[in-house]
């Protein structure tokens, strides 16, 4: 795996991949973590929250909040750079379906080494995957909220 990465996505990608993987597993393996996590976003998304953002193993813990205690009045879920596309991370998913109710676009960067496995559209049909280009720096979250499709969405998810 890591040299198919090196090879894809450059050198640095494999240390990416794997210190990202290493985090999603202990999120998905622990449930003292997974459940902490999961209470810091929903207690963060007060009332009132319509949108929810998450980059990375965010995205994991923003999809399992939309699914399984969905902040009132979410309209929109966001991710970004997401490793939810990867078999190993869908098998331990606490929900399998898409989040009920809400629109859910998925921005990636083909270049991006936690979105190897492709864009989520395939394993959910309802998912609008927005390809984007973040450029020498592919899975940094400031690359991806930069994006117009990224503000696109998530202004979609502010005015209905």
């Amino acid at each position: 795996m890591a040299a198919f990465l090196d090879r894809r996505f450059g050198a640095a990608a494999p240390l990416l991949f794997m210190a990202d993987l290493r985090q999603v597993h202990l999120y998905q393996r622990s449930e003292t973590v997974g459940d902490a996590a999961r209470a810091r976003v929903a207690d963060a998304c007060a009332e009132g929250c319509t949108v929810l953002v998450g980059h990375s193993l965010g995205s994991v813990v923003a999809y399992e909040v939309a699914c399984l205690a969905p902040p009132k009045g979410l309209r929109a879920l966001v991710t970004m750079g997401s490793p939810l596309a990867l078999a190993t991370v869908r098998k331990r998913l606490r929900h399998q379906g898409p989040p009920p109710g809400v629109t859910w676009v998925n921005v990636l960067d083909a270049h991006d080494p936690v979105c190897c496995a492709g864009g989520l559209q395939p394993r959910w049909p309802v998912v609008n995957d927005r390809l984007v280009t973040n450029g020498n720096d592919p899975h940094a979250a400031v690359r991806y909220l930069g994006k117009k499709e990224t503000g696109d969405a998530i202004a979609s998810g502010l005015w209905p």
